[in-house]
């Protein structure tokens, strides 16, 4: 779904706790995702409250997590081009970036690694910090002018 208008100031995610843990992942984390990278791009997580299966009927097989966001000052917003390229570098998680920017033949995303000042050719895409992937969302940006 493409978002229009603005960001919400705050919100409330009653989240399964697996989602949540995604949602709240640092780079490095078995949990970070593109979804982590993206919401981190954006909002603060103010904090979070775990909520028991017990609290529903019927009761689901999991637990959950209420997620307080707050909306940054300035949230940084990626383009659609780049919400797509993140999550198929994603799936290759185990793989070195290098190999994947490879098999990618997107001369962007070459340049991308090329000008790497805070990881290697053979860092994991799960180790990359939300920053660079802003970076790789400029670059974008600058070949769509």
């Amino acid at each position: 779904a493409i978002l229009s208008g603005p960001l919400p100031e705050i919100m409330s995610l009653m989240l399964q706790n697996e989602a949540a843990q995604r949602f709240a992942a640092a780079k490095g984390a078995k949990e970070f995702t593109p979804i982590s990278i993206f919401l981190s791009s954006a909002y603060k997580i103010k904090g979070s409250h775990k909520v028991s299966a017990a609290c529903f009927y019927p009761r689901p097989k999991v637990d959950s997590v209420l997620l307080a966001l707050e909306r940054l000052e300035s949230p940084y917003i990626f383009l659609p081009e780049t919400k797509s390229a993140i999550p198929q570098i994603f799936s290759r998680r185990r793989k070195q970036i290098a190999s994947i920017v490879k098999d990618m033949q997107d001369p962007r995303a070459e340049s991308w690694l090329n000008s790497a000042e805070t990881f290697g050719p053979s860092s994991r895409p799960d180790t990359i910090a939300p920053a660079e992937w802003a970076r790789l969302n400029e670059i974008f940006r600058a070949e769509k002018k």
